[in-house]
């Protein structure tokens, strides 16, 4: 009788692993199939068509001179923003012969939250620039503020010309 309840219990225990080792088999490919990213490679076109249906995908594109990464990790629900799509952007190649420009982007990354079906070029970054944060926004804000002070300080050194030249005619 012992040993026949001695092989139950290890029957009983055999059974139960192969049932949780199952279990957790087809939850891995479950999990797997649910969050698997598609690969658009430098296709832009089906990354923004995948990221359009908020479903997972990335690609690598340029903009203007430099490599970026787009990734779309789908619904954003740790912050119950069922609404949005969460879109990762981050640089992986800076080519400037600027080093203050090099160092500005150099690493540098961004998460966007953009509202389903409101943007379909999701690899332009103006369109998705007001749904983002992170330290590739504060870089493209701060480029864009250095070209401003350039232009300003350009065009007011011709205003400056001008003005005295206007001046000396007057015959001050």
């Amino acid at each position: 009788m012992k040993k026949i309840i001695k092989k139950y219990k290890e029957l009983h225990i055999k059974y139960k692993f192969l049932a949780a080792l199952t279990f957790f088999v087809l939850l891995g490919v479950v999990f797997g199939f649910l969050y698997r990213t598609t690969d658009c490679g430098t296709d832009k076109q089906c990354f923004n068509d995948l990221t359009f249906q908020c479903k997972r995908a990335q690609v690598k594109t340029l903009v203007d001179v430099n490599l970026y990464e787009f990734e779309t990790l789908g619904t954003s629900l740790t912050d119950f923003e069922f609404d949005k799509c969460r879109v990762d952007v981050k640089v992986l190649s800076v080519e400037t012969a600027d080093l203050s420009l090099y160092n500005l982007f150099k690493d540098t990354k961004m998460t966007c939250r953009v509202p389903k079906g409101e943007i379909k070029e999701f690899t332009d970054l103006k369109d998705i620039l007001k749904h983002c944060h992170g330290s590739l926004k504060e870089a493209l804000y701060e480029k864009v503020i250095r070209e401003m002070y350039t232009r300003i300080i350009r065009n007011l050194e011709g205003i400056a010309v001008q003005a005295s030249k206007s001046l000396t005619g007057v015959g001050l």
